[in-house]
């Protein structure tokens, strides 16, 4: 039988600290629904942040040019600009934010001509350093915008259901080169 007495300070300090690891952990075997999160994802700012410059598409035709352009206006808001050029005429433009804060992460994409032109928000459901993919369920098309970075760009896919069928849309982005 060991009495208190007997254990040092230190021998007192290992078992308080093991007595409220039981109590929190809740000191059964009861199974949990709850895991045991891995090593910190890295900051999503750091691969937002790979956004930022001047992006482009060139299609086989060679005259047509689809663009985005991304600034970081703070801590919590990036800016874009997505728009495609058919020669030198403008054929398509949408304002583009990632915003962060207590409710998540979105994409929103605005288009003046569509939704009365208001911003369809597009909530993040994977974000790292491979992929960032944000869904909107109940949007028309697309539902599924992924951002998959390269060494020197990103690949886009916008992808849905349209009219009950399937549709993808993808596209190569590179570094705008001055």
């Amino acid at each position: 039988r060991c009495k208190a007495a007997n254990f040092t300070p230190m021998h007192k300090s290992i078992l308080a600290a093991l007595l409220c690891t039981l109590v929190a952990c809740g000191g059964g075997t009861e199974s949990s629904n709850t895991t045991v999160p891995g090593p910190p994802a890295p900051p999503l700012n750091a691969t937002f942040d790979r956004l930022i410059g001047e992006w482009n598409d060139v299609q086989a035709d060679g005259n047509t040019v689809f663009h985005e352009q991304w600034t970081r206006t703070n801590d919590s808001l990036y800016t874009g600009l997505g728009f495609v050029m058919s020669g030198n005429d403008t054929v398509f433009i949408e304002h583009l934010t990632i915003t962060t804060d207590a409710r998540g992460t979105r994409y929103s994409a605005r288009i003046p001509s569509q939704n009365n032109g208001a911003f369809v928000d597009f909530e993040l459901v994977h974000g790292s350093g491979d992929s960032l993919v944000f869904v909107n369920a109940a949007h028309d098309f697309p539902q599924r915008i992924s951002y998959t970075p390269l060494p020197e760009g990103w690949v886009v896919v916008v992808s849905g259901m349209q009219q009950g069928k399937a549709r993808t849309e993808r596209f190569r982005f590179d570094r705008r080169r001055s």
